[in-house]
């Protein structure tokens, strides 16, 4: 005891007065870091466009297949949302495997949820346009979403896996017609059945064994050359193995994340002259009220990317032979721009990603490549592919930012008038206990 008063009378003061000032203030003494935030994430494995002029004027077929504007597909994509203001949470989620004018009238593997639940939907293999003449091959394709919202926690999440996407001309016009429609491109890089060795391909593959030789000299034992673009007519203009993309947005303790993922394996541009092994590219942002927690990261990888059999750089005009970069000689390069002239082949390499970062907002957004091979002489086309390689895109913001932002107490759920009139009342009390506590 001391000047009257026990130990136990002390303890029981201060409990009343803690006891009062916790539920004056709400549960939980700790500030809330982020009460407030939207996070997106999407990623889109593919924009395909596909142009056939010359197929209409040879055949019709377009005109049948109602394609008279070409193909313009957005293939696979996913995206993620969740977005809370103050009481209010909500999640988005859609994921798809095709989208453009191929899917007239065509059922597809397509979700979308909002709100709190799943769905699932598999697509077998189709045809487009038709069964009949399926200038598109779409192989079997899965999409999927979840909504779930905890407290002011929204999980939301989308993948779309698609195996097996072709382009073919094979299926609407014979051998016959395609070498006729490719005349006036084979015919210069090919040569001619009359004088073939007039053909661009055929000298360079001459200067290429030259080369080839060369690099055997030096130690670097490896054959170079140029397969003719008639030995690709028979194989598909497209043939891309696996597409996949996922997107996800969730709260990682004091974290509140977003990621969008895309995946491409097995890229053939006219039959193989253009090869990708694989591209992957991943975006990821997150922010937890504090500028040292803040994350943003984005990766690009693009793993053997092949013209006409070998690892080219075309804007540095060299060749990648085992590991060997080797610069190409004034009339092999010469006559490598002629092909890639003829043959309209332009691959261009995506910048840098892009990140942003701040205690109060994360961001980042990485592609992969455009790639396009639109054969023709003189400027005159006769079709084009176009793709757009992989992108995905994270982004997460905040409202109420731990030492950014005013935050706001947690409470004990009722509302800030109530909360304050009963908070003093209990605050009256306790004061109240606590002198007659101490009292002798």
């Amino acid at each position: 005891m001391r000047n009257g008063v026990s130990w136990n009378r002390r303890a029981a003061a201060f409990l009343a007065l803690t006891v009062t000032m916790l539920v004056v203030t709400g549960s939980g003494a700790g500030a809330a870091g982020i009460s407030t935030y939207n996070a997106q994430a999407s990623a889109n494995t593919l924009s395909l466009s596909v142009q056939l002029p010359m197929l209409s004027a040879l055949s019709g077929v377009l005109s049948n297949l109602q394609l008279q504007n070409g193909i313009q597909e957005r293939v696979s994509f996913s995206s993620a949302t969740a977005d809370v203001t103050g009481t209010k949470s909500a999640g988005t989620a859609l994921s798809q495997v095709l989208f453009g004018n191929l899917l007239a009238n065509t059922p597809v593997a397509q979700t979308a949820v909002n709100g709190a639940h799943d769905a699932q939907q598999q697509m077998a293999a189709v045809d487009l346009p038709s069964a009949a003449q399926p200038l598109v091959h779409i192989g079997i394709g899965q999409a999927s979403s979840a909504s779930h919202t905890v407290g002011n926690a929204v999980y939301t999440t989308s993948k779309s896996t698609l195996i097996g996407v072709k382009v073919d001309l094979r299926p609407v016009l014979n051998m016959q017609q395609i070498q006729q429609l490719l005349a006036p491109v084979t015919n210069v890089l090919d040569g001619t059945s009359s004088n073939p060795a007039q053909g661009v391909i055929p000298q360079l593959d001459q200067a290429l064994a030259t080369l080839s030789q060369t690099l055997k000299a030096q130690g670097i034992n490896t054959t170079l050359s140029v397969p003719q673009i008639s030995s690709f007519l028979d194989k598909p203009l497209l043939d891309i193995g696996i597409i996949e993309s996922i997107s996800d947005t969730h709260p990682d303790g004091a974290a509140r994340t977003a990621k969008g993922i895309t995946h491409l394996a097995n890229v053939d541009i006219l039959g193989g002259f253009i090869h990708i092994d694989a591209i992957n590219i991943e975006s990821f942002a997150s922010i937890d009220g504090t500028a040292q927690g803040a994350q943003s990261s984005a990766v690009q990888r693009i793993v053997g990317l092949h013209v006409g059999g070998n690892v080219v750089d075309l804007n540095a005009g060299s060749l990648n032979v085992l590991g060997h970069v080797i610069a190409l000689p004034t009339n092999v390069k010469d006559m490598l721009n002629l092909t890639v002239d003829a043959l309209g082949l332009k691959v261009i390499l995506a910048p840098a990603p892009q990140r942003e970062l701040s205690a109060t907002h994360a961001r980042s957004a990485a592609s992969s490549l455009h790639v396009e091979l639109a054969p023709g002489v003189a400027g005159n086309r006769l079709f084009s592919i176009a793709l757009d390689g992989p992108a995905a895109v994270a982004d997460v913001r905040g409202g109420n930012v731990l030492g950014v932002k005013e935050i706001r107490i947690p409470t004990t759920g009722m509302n800030d008038t109530t909360m304050w009139m009963v908070g003093a009342m209990l605050l009256g009390l306790g004061l109240a206990g606590r002198k007659f506590v101490l009292s002798k």
